[in-house]
């Protein structure tokens, strides 16, 4: 099995082993660094930052206080997200469910209803976070709010709507 340290697009086809999702989270679950699962390739996450580190906390703390007394619930980057539609599985910064989690079958390590997702972009991880990876968001992200609609805007912000 081949594990490669590029974005996913990056990634050249011919010269990566694919591995079904029960491989990747054995391996998952031992492994020292996080990886994501894009259907069959498994790619390394580069190691944060002091700064990143320190945005994703004060966005989950901010969070957490915000939605105090609702029934969001904020949760961190040890989670994953599994997105079925395109066989992908990733670690978000930071993510927000409305009321209990749905988890993927019998795992309780990916979360399929994020309502909110934020990633701390950084200059390794931009263009793929903006890109590819907030595509498979929203296609996600519409799926779970049924008309909803998910916007990329000026920077980068996003919004998505129900």
């Amino acid at each position: 099995m081949v594990i490669a340290s590029t974005n996913p697009p990056n990634l050249a086809s011919d010269t990566t082993t694919r591995c079904t999702p029960d491989e990747y989270r054995a391996m998952e679950e031992t492994a020292e660094e996080r990886h994501e699962y894009c259907n069959g390739e498994i790619i390394a996450m580069p190691g944060g930052s002091p700064a990143h580190s320190r945005i994703a906390v004060d966005t989950t703390t901010f969070l957490n206080v915000a939605l105090r007394d609702t029934n969001f619930q904020t949760y961190n980057g040890d989670l994953r997200i599994w997105i079925p539609s395109f066989n992908h599985g990733t670690y978000p910064d930071v993510m927000v469910i409305d009321g209990e989690p749905e988890f993927n079958g019998s795992r309780t390590d990916e979360i399929l209803n994020p309502l909110l997702i934020v990633e701390v972009l950084s200059p390794s991880t931009e263009a793929y976070d903006r890109g590819e990876k907030f595509r498979k968001f929203s296609i996600a992200r519409r799926a779970i709010a049924g008309n909803g609609k998910c916007t990329m805007g000026l920077k980068g912000r996003s919004s998505c709507t129900a």
